[in-house]
């Protein structure tokens, strides 16, 4: 059995929809809740907000225009915890992070 395609046009649909869906589940939560920390070394939700901006910028809409202008160019390697103690994202407004999450999105799937 073959599995379905997955068009261009599909892959722009799920990828502008992400930030939507995300803050309806950050819309759901308690303030609290989106910035506990389940263990030292673990990440709230608002820390994942800010790793899918990142992840965005250095891993997906970085490497696209890397491999537009350099086929075949070696990628930047980064430390997500490295970048995400920097950011302190527990720290900030669930809004505005989902607004920079928003804009990094549109950019990439532009």
């Amino acid at each position: 059995m073959t599995a379905p395609g997955c068009s261009l046009a599909d892959i722009e649909r799920m990828l502008t929809a992400t930030p939507a869906m995300v803050w309806a589940e950050l819309q759901g939560m308690p303030d609290a809740l989106r910035r506990w920390r389940p263990g030292p070394a673990e990440w709230c939700a608002l820390d994942v907000l800010g790793h899918l901006t990142e992840a965005d910028m250095r891993a997906f809409l970085n490497r696209i225009i890397l491999l537009r202008e350099e086929p075949g160019a070696s990628f930047e390697r980064w430390d997500p915890d490295a970048v995400a103690a920097a950011r302190r994202d527990h720290e900030q407004d669930a809004r505005g992070l989902l607004d920079e999450f928003a804009k990094v999105r549109a950019l990439g799937v532009s």
